[in-house]
C-alpha cells in the first residue's frame, strides 16, 4: 500500500524524533491529518489513547466512546478468536512498520477491507511507549479485485467447460472423435515401445437405429444412445477408452492387452450382449451391433497409424454390416482393396452422367392378358467396360450411396418423357403407354417433386398419369410422413405411383393403408419362389388377393418361364414384366417392340427384341 507523501514524511519523522518531538508530531498526525486516514494510539497493551477524526469517520466511533478500550474491538471475532490483536502488538515491537491488510468491524458492525500498519513508539531509553496505527479503507480496491479475481475465475471455469465440451459428447458424456485420437495417438506410440502390450481399436453403429428414430421419435433415440452406453460401460475395463463419434457410431480403445485376440472376446461380449432389448416407456427396443475390429500392422505404423486404424476399423464395420449385422469382423487386406474399388466406382459414377456414359434402357410392362406392351420401366446402364457388368440396381444403389441419385433421377426422368412423348406421337394407337421410373428416398426428403414431375410432363405435352412414380417399401418404413404428403401431392396432381419391391419389407401392410399408390409391384426374388413349392405359391396369391382387395393393379416382376407367367395369371395379376417378353432394350429396342403387332409381344418375337438390348 502507497501512503500519501505528506503522511509518509510525518510518518519518519515519527520514528526518529525524540520523545517530546513525537509527541508534538502524534499530536499533528491525530488533529490535522487527512480525514480519509484513520490515526490512533494504543499503549503497550493495547488500550487506545488517542482517536483522530478520521478513525472517527471511518469506525463511526467517537474518540470518547473508545479512549481506554482495547483496540481489538476494531477486530472481527474470527482475528480476535485467533489471537490477530496480540500478535500484531509482539510482531510491531520486533519487527516495526509492518503494513499488510485485513478485515475491520465498524461500529454499526459492517466490515471493510482495510490498509493496516502500526508503527511502535519508545523514548530515549529505548522502553516502549506504544504504538500508533494507521488505517485505510481499500473497500473499492478491495471489490475491484474481488470482482477480476472472480472474473479470472469464471473465465477459468469457462474455458474448461469449453475445453471439456470440445472433447466431450453432450448427450452421452463420453469423449468425442478428437479426444479418442488423442488416446489412440499415446495408445499407439506406447505400443511401439512396448510391444508386448497390445492395443486394438473397435469401431460399430448400432443395426435399426434409424427404425427406433422415425418409430418412436428423436427423444427416445436419445435415451437409447445413452442406455447403450451405460450397458458397454458395464462390458468395458477402466482402462479402455469408449467414445460417441456422432449419431449411433461408437469406437472402444481396448488397451495393454496381453493377446490381441482379446478384442475378439470383447467384440463378441458386446454383441451378444445386445441381442437383449432395451426398455423405453415400456417398449422393448432391438437394435445389434455391427463391430468392425482393426490392430496396429505394417501398413498402419508410423505417423499414420491412427488415421490407418480408424480406417481399417471403419472398412471392417461396414462388412460386418454387409454380412447381415449383430456381429464382429476382424480388419484383413483383402477388404481394403475391396474398398478401394468401391472408392473407384464412387468417383466414377459421380462423373459418368457429366461424361455421357450412362444410357436409359426400357424393360417392357405387358398385359397379362392381352399380350401387349402397356408401358416400360426405365432403368440405367452404364456404358463403361469395367463397370458394364453392373446391373441397374447395383447402379441404383451405389449412387445413392455415392450421392449422385438425385441428379441421375432427374436425368432419367427427362429421357424418358422425351422417349414416351415420341413414341406415343408415332403409335397413335398407344395412347396409353405409361412409364414407370423410380425414385430415390433421397427425392422425398426436400419439396418440389410434385412440381419438377409436372415441369418434365409440360415439357413433354404428356398427361399426369402417363408417369408412374415407383418407391421402394425401405423407403416408406423411414420416413413415413414426408413420403405420405409429397407422394399425396403427386397423386392429388394426377400422377400415377408403384410400391416397389413389395413383400421384401417388414412394414409392408402397415404403409398399405397410408400410401396413395395405384399399383404393387412384386419383387422378382418374390416370383422366382413360385417354383420352390407350394409354400411360393401361396404367398404370391395372397400378394394379388391384397391388391385387388385394396382395388389396386399388381405387377409381377423376374418373370421367366411361361409356367411362371400362367400361375400368375390365374392368380389374377394384371400386369408382368422379365426376360420371358424382353431384358431391357435402349431407346431404338423400344421403339421397334412397339413397332411390332402395335405392342403384341409373344415369347417368339422376344428373341427379336433382345438383338436391340442394351
Amino acid at each position: 500500500m502507497i501512503v500519501c507523501p505528506c503522511l509518509e514524511a510525518s510518518l519518519l519523522d515519527l520514528e526518529t524524533a525524540s520523545p517530546r518531538v513525537g509527541e508534538d508530531v502524534l499530536d499533528h498526525l491525530l488533529v490535522d491529518s487527512l480525514a480519509h486516514y484513520a490515526i490512533f494510539a494504543v499503549d503497550p497493551a493495547g488500550l487506545i489513547v488517542r482517536w483522530n477524526a478520521g478513525a472517527e469517520k471511518l469506525f463511526g466511533y467517537s474518540s470518547s466512546e473508545l479512549i481506554g478500550r482495547h483496540f481489538s474491538i476494531l477486530f472481527t471475532p474470527e482475528d480476535v478468536a485467533a489471537g490477530a490483536p496480540g500478535a500484531e502488538l509482539a510482531e510491531s515491537s520486533v519487527d516495526g512498520g509492518l503494513e499488510y491488510d485485513r478485515w475491520h468491524v465498524r461500529k454499526d458492525g459492517t466490515r471493510f477491507w482495510g490498509m493496516n500498519r502500526p508503527q511502535p513508539l519508545y523514548d530515549e531509553h529505548q522502553k516502549l511507549l506504544g504504538f500508533t496505527k494507521i488505517v485505510h479503507d481499500l473497500s473499492e480496491q478491495h471489490a475491484v479485485s474481488e470482482a477480476i479475481t472472480e472474473s479470472e475465475h469464471n473465465l477459468r471455469a469457462l474455458f474448461e467447460k469449453t475445453q471439456y465440451a470440445a472433447l466431450h459428447d453432450d448427450l452421452t458424456g463420453l469423449a468425442n472423435r478428437a479426444l479418442f485420437k488423442e488416446y489412440l495417438e499415446r495408445a499407439v506410440a506406447r505400443s511401439e515401445r512396448f510391444p508386448e502390450q497390445k492395443i486394438a481399436v473397435l469401431f460399430f453403429d448400432l443395426d435399426n437405429f434409424k427404425v427406433t428414430n422415425d418409430t418412436f421419435g428423436h427423444s427416445a433415440g436419445d435415451q437409447l444412445l445413452v442406455l447403450v452406453t451405460r450397458r458397454l460401460e458395464r462390458l468395458l475395463r477402466k482402462t479402455d477408452v469408449l467414445a460417441r463419434f456422432g449419431g449411433d457410431e461408437f469406437a472402444i480403445l481396448l488397451q495393454d492387452m496381453d493377446d490381441p485376440g482379446g478384442a475378439n472376446l470383447v467384440a463378441g461380449r458386446i454383441v451378444e450382449r445386445f441381442l437383449s432389448p432395451f426398455t423405453i416407456d415400456g417398449n422393448e427396443i432391438f437394435v445389434g451391433a455391427s463391430i468392425g475390429i482393426s490392430v496396429p500392422s505394417p501398413s498402419t505404423s508410423g505417423p499414420s497409424s491412427v488415421h490407418g486404424m480408424l480406417g481399417d476399423a471403419d472398412i471392417a464395420m461396414y462388412e460386418a454390416k454387409s454380412q447381415g449385422g449383430s456381429r464382429f469382423v476382424v480388419f484383413d487386406d483383402l477388404m481394403r482393396t475391396r474398398a478401394g474399388v468401391v472408392m473407384q466406382l464412387d468417383r466414377d459414377l459421380r462423373e459418368a452422367l457429366a461424361r455421357g456414359e450412362l444410357r436409359v434402357i426400357y424393360q417392357p410392362i405387358v398385359g397379362i392378358l392381352s399380350r401387349r406392351i402397356v408401358g416400360f420401366e426405365a432403368l440405367v446402364s452404364w456404358q463403361r467396360a469395367e463397370w458394364s457388368g453392373l446391373s441397374p440396381g447395383e447402379i441404383r444403389a451405389q449412387a445413392e450411396k455415392s450421392g449422385a441419385i438425385l441428379r441421375i433421377d432427374r436425368w432419367v426422368l427427362e429421357e424418358a418423357a422425351a422417349h414416351l412423348r415420341a413414341w406415343r406421337s408415332e403409335f397413335p394407337g398407344l395412347d396409353d403407354l405409361k412409364m414407370s421410373v423410380n425414385f430415390s428416398a433421397g427425392e422425398f426428403e426436400r419439396p418440389g417433386l410434385a412440381r419438377e414431375l409436372q415441369r418434365a410432363l409440360g415439357v413433354t405435352d404428356l398427361p399426369a398419369q402417363s408417369i408412374a412414380i415407383v418407391i421402394t417399401e425401405t423407403l416408406t418404413s423411414e420416413n413415413a410422413d414426408r413420403v405420405v404428403a409429397a407422394l399425396e401431392e403427386i397423386r392429388a396432381a394426377g400422377g400415377d405411383i408403384h410400391l416397389g419391391d413389395f413383400g421384401t419389407g417388414s412394414s409392408s401392410f402397415v404403409y398399405l393403408s397410408r400410401l396413395p399408390i395405384t399399383t404393387l409391384r412384386f419383387d422378382a426374388s418374390s416370383t422366382t419362389s413360385l417354383e420352390n413349392e407350394h409354400k411360393g405359391t401361396a404367398v404370391i396369391r395372397a400378394m394379388v388377393a391384397v391388391a385387388s382387395s385394396l382395388g389396386l393393379r399388381s405387377v409381377a416382376s423376374g418373370i421367366t418361364t411361361e409356367a411362371q407367367l400362367e400361375d400368375i395369371a390365374n392368380f389374377g395379376c394384371t400386369e408382368a414384366q422379365g426376360s420371358l417378353f424382353s431384358r431391357p432394350v435402349d431407346a431404338d429396342g423400344a421403339r421397334e417392340l412397339l413397332a411390332r403387332s402395335s405392342g403384341l409381344v409373344n415369347v417368339s418375337s422376344r428373341r427379336a427384341a433382345r438383338a436391340r438390348r442394351a
